[in-house]
């Protein structure tokens, strides 16, 4: 056999080795528990459910627990602990926070803000664990709400000319038709005050 192909099967052998992790929870004394990911649900009905898998245990961030069945000789059992007993999170990336920041990068801060919020609300009861995503959703958000900030302040800022226009042809691709453009507004007529600045020669005159 080729060096080349024989590599590649090593790679292959060695990649059906390594155990794959889900969303896996380590409790204190280092007991394992396999949890569903409340992100992932069935597009396939309406409205939208989550996935669940019964084998797998259930996070509930209300109560502060996550449950799991088994079935102990014959006999279906709930078995719950606390969030408060993890120690480790292992977590892939949740695709919502992706998502959010794809959204934030895209100029569309609030829909960054309704794929963030529940990441934020899942994550919020174990957001001190290790491997936890709460902080880096927590600034995906605070990135969000200061993009719309800026867009608010750009919105009323006074001395800022064609704020609105702008960021209506943004969002619209129109341009704003409460008013003309300033280029084609008529010039201001001159103060008063201009006019009586030549007063005092006419009257000497």
């Amino acid at each position: 056999m080729r060096p080349f192909p024989r590599l590649l099967l090593a790679a292959a052998a060695l990649g059906a080795a390594l155990p794959a992790f889900g969303q896996t929870l380590i409790f204190k004394g280092g007991e394992r528990w396999e949890v569903n990911d409340p992100f992932k649900v069935d597009n396939t009905v309406i409205p939208p459910k989550p996935i669940i898998d019964k084998k797998k245990g259930q996070i509930s961030s209300l109560k502060g627990t996550v449950e799991r069945t088994t079935i102990q000789d014959g006999t279906e059992m709930i078995m719950t602990r606390k969030l408060a007993e993890v120690e480790t999170i292992i977590w892939p990336l949740p695709e919502r926070l992706t998502e959010a920041q794809n959204n934030v990068a895209r100029g569309e801060p609030g829909k960054a803000l309704d794929n963030i919020e529940p990441v934020i609300k899942f994550f919020d009861p174990i957001k001190k664990v290790k491997g936890s995503w709460w902080l880096k959703a927590s600034i995906v958000k605070l990135d969000a709400l200061d993009r719309l900030e800026n867009d608010a302040a750009l919105f009323l800022l006074p001395g800022y000319p064609g704020a609105r226009r702008r960021r209506l042809h943004r969002r619209t691709g129109h341009q704003d038709q409460a008013g003309p453009p300033d280029a084609a507004r008529p010039p201001r007529r001159a103060r008063g005050r201009d006019h009586r600045i030549h007063q005092p020669h006419a009257a000497a005159g």
